[in-house]
């Protein structure tokens, strides 16, 4: 796969879709959109020298990516790290620590937990339900948790995941949510095309320059045609500096496959959103039924379809980082299912697979 680095100059505007009403801020997503990335890409590999279009519009949408996640970047702006969205079956708690301002934080794992006899719930005879492994937990959930793990947490996360971690440092786990820059800007009048006295509006952008080093958007695309260089990235046009990178992308290893071989299940953590026909979960992954899933709040996207001129239909997605336990039937190779679904796409409908919804990764069950 082709790996390429979105590196933004300032912050990036991506709305969530919300008006900008008089005294709000027109109000930034967490994260940006794969379809929004998949849109830069298209709209770079389609313009000519004289800034024509020149495909059609199924030959942009033939055109593939996977991403976005976050690239760490060092000091000469190579890529350092891969950060992914936090697991969903992961919880954080705050403990009270013995000196003021020095509480640390507790992570417990969730697992399915089928029911017991004399109890129920409303979806009773379909997902098995999720459980803590220490029930005996009386703190609140930590509202500081890592918002992204790198690529080393999260591997030994897949691989060895622990019931209970304890976290040795305050805020040494993982990176907080990317920040957000909000920027007062002034209506112009068309007439004078001078400020319009009185109307202001604001804007709110996600900065990925943090106090401890830059991040990026990181993304694959196998298109020939893309090139480096100066792009433009979500709302007014925001400068992003787009380059190829050789850091190697994450791998599933041997003890991956011969432990699902042996177990004949899994974990499938999505990367990115999930759009599926099924609601919030995905009845099958490639062939292996899904038994359980640990998902967030549902998100909800649309946008503005330029060839119908009109907006899009407003769909639901579960959210990057949510997780899902399958099992594999006797007839299907784990070798195979892995090399299908490890780092691709997995909504159900191909386009959204094209624009990049639903990418995963695996870990033991």
């Amino acid at each position: 796969m082709s790996t390429w680095i979105a590196e933004p100059r300032s912050s990036l505007v991506v709305g969530d879709g919300r008006p900008i009403s008089a005294g709000a801020p027109a109000r930034a997503l967490s994260f940006p959109w794969p379809s929004t990335l998949a849109g830069m890409v298209r709209s770079r590999i389609g313009l000519d020298a004289q800034g024509v279009f020149t495909l059609s519009r199924d030959e942009a949408l033939a055109i593939a990516i996977g991403g976005p996640w976050l690239a760490v970047l060092d000091g000469a702006g190579q890529v350092e790290d891969w950060a992914f969205p936090a697991p969903a079956d992961a919880v954080w708690f705050d403990e009270e620590g013995v000196e003021p301002k020095k509480n640390r934080r507790r992570r417990l794992r969730l697992r399915p937990t089928p029911l017991q006899p004399g109890e129920s719930c409303d979806r009773e005879g379909a997902l098995l339900a999720l459980a803590p492994c220490d029930f005996n937990v009386m703190v609140k959930v930590s509202r500081q948790a890592p918002a992204f793990w790198t690529w080393r947490e999260l591997e030994r996360w897949l691989m060895q995941p622990v019931d209970v971690f304890q976290e040795e440092k305050p805020g040494g786990f993982g990176l907080l949510p990317l920040t957000r820059d909000r920027r007062v800007h002034v209506a112009i009048d068309p007439e004078r095309r001078t400020a319009d006295d009185g109307r202001l509006f604001m804007s709110e952008g996600l900065c990925f320059r943090r106090r401890d080093g830059a991040t990026a958007l990181a993304f694959v695309c196998e298109r020939p045609g893309l090139e480096g260089g100066v792009a433009t990235l979500g709302g007014e046009r925001r400068l992003v500096n787009l380059r190829s990178s050789e850091a190697a992308l994450p791998a599933f290893s041997e003890a991956l496959v011969e432990r699902i071989t042996e177990t004949r299940r899994a974990r499938v953590l999505l990367l990115t959103p999930g759009i599926f026909a099924a609601g919030y979960a995905p009845t099958h992954i490639g062939g292996a039924e899904v038994s359980a899933a640990a998902v967030g709040r549902p998100l909800s996207i649309s946008g503005w379809d330029v060839a119908k001129g009109r907006p899009k239909p407003s769909r639901r997605a579960a959210p990057a980082g949510s997780v899902y336990w399958v099992d594999l039937p006797a007839a299907l190779d784990p070798r195979q299912w892995l090399e299908g679904i490890w780092l691709r796409a997995i909504a159900d409908e191909p386009q959204d697979q094209r624009d990049g919804f639903a990418l995963s990764l695996v870990g033991v069950a």
